[in-house]
């Protein structure tokens, strides 16, 4: 019985390959929006991160087995160039953009305690104060006063964390902060309006959120998500309501006034490992994702709590990064997709980009 489950498994992850390859010749353009080619990266990355510069240039950093290397994105000539390398190596970091301008990058494997800063002036990172409790698989949130909230994720003995510190950037220092009721790794966070920051999810499809508030260095337990999640999104609305999505076939919306949640439309597929990027007009974009979605893209309406298809991508893709840039297009680059050929026990070959596209939102759409 075990044999003929595996077996089943097997041919199931090929018949999704073979779905996935076949989806991504969809033609590239619907009704919200279109994709263009810009230029590739420097080398093919996945599982990296994207921010948008303060002068609106992008930069991307890390990625599963590259390293230390980072890059930057013109939008005005479509080009990528290198830049500075991080000092020391690291994965399942967090990278925060400043409000001077600068980005800090902390924890991550195998570099847990250390953290440093990029200057786009001159291209060059430099180390700044360690964690006070090693990290990785955690997450970052700026405040409103300019320091970087980062809580949860695992230590070096793979002790899954409560924890939170706050970085200060007039001293390039951490300092201990109030612990979560819950230890998360794979959780989501977001900065709020008023300040206050939302932390909800994590692995075991924890459904239940905290919000924490900086002047008190507290947090508190507010209402729990309809569905759990990991390895998700939460992704602020310009009404300050908070869209939950990305791990499955459904959605969930946060008030913040009353502290609870409730579902909302589903997404047309489910949405895994999709990166996701409010527009300026308010709608959310969802690209990229696991199988056989991987070259659609969607929209989501705050007003309609409706999600529809837009544009597929010129190349399907997940673990990809999606960026707005400053006229209102998308950047999305890297990635990875699983494919044609495929073994008889339904292993594919895996191919990582280099490649980069650009969504445009078609006027009035």
């Amino acid at each position: 019985m075990a044999t003929t489950g595996l077996r089943f498994r097997s041919l199931l992850a090929a018949a999704m390959a073979v779905a996935l390859w076949l989806l991504s010749s969809i033609p590239a353009s619907a009704a919200g929006g279109t994709w263009s080619a810009t230029g590739s990266m420097t080398q093919p990355r996945l599982d990296h991160v994207a921010v948008r510069l303060l002068d609106g240039r992008v930069l991307v950093v890390g990625g599963a087995g590259i390293g230390a290397s980072a890059e930057i994105y013109d939008p005005a000539t479509g080009t990528w160039t290198a830049t500075g390398s991080l000092n020391l190596a690291r994965s399942q970091f967090t990278a925060t953009l400043l409000t001077d301008g600068r980005v800090l990058v902390a924890g991550g494997y195998p570099s847990t305690s250390s953290a440093e800063l990029y200057d786009p002036a001159t291209g060059t990172w430099a180390l700044t104060g360690s964690l006070r409790v090693p990290r990785r698989m955690h997450t970052a949130a700026l405040l409103h006063d300019g320091r970087v909230l980062i809580a949860g994720g695992v230590d070096d003995s793979s002790n899954d964390l409560k924890s939170a510190e706050v970085y200060d950037p007039t001293t390039g220092t951490w300092a201990t902060t109030g612990s979560m009721a819950l230890a998360r790794i794979e959780h989501a966070m977001v900065t709020l309006q008023d300040g206050t920051v939302l932390v909800a999810g994590g692995v075991y499809d924890v459904t239940e959120s905290e919000v924490f508030n900086p002047a008190r260095g507290r947090w508190r337990t507010v209402g729990s998500m309809v569905d759990g999640r990991n390895n998700f999104d939460l992704t602020l609305l310009n009404d300050g309501r908070v869209l939950a999505a990305g791990a499955g076939g459904t959605a969930d919306l946060y008030n913040p006034s009353t502290g609870t949640w409730s579902a909302t439309g589903a997404p047309v597929h489910p949405l895994i490992f999709s990166a996701m990027v409010v527009e300026q007009d308010g709608t959310v974009l969802a690209a990229g994702g696991d199988y056989y979605v991987a070259a659609d893209t969607e929209l989501f309406d705050p007003s309609s709590q409706t999600w529809r298809l837009t544009g597929s991508l010129l190349q399907g893709r997940d673990r990809n990064s999606a960026t707005l840039l400053q006229d209102g297009s998308v950047l999305v680059a890297g990635g990875e997709i699983t494919g044609p050929p495929c073994d008889s026990e339904g292993g594919c070959t895996t191919t990582v980009f280099a490649s980069a596209e650009v969504f445009t939102p078609l006027a009035g759409a």
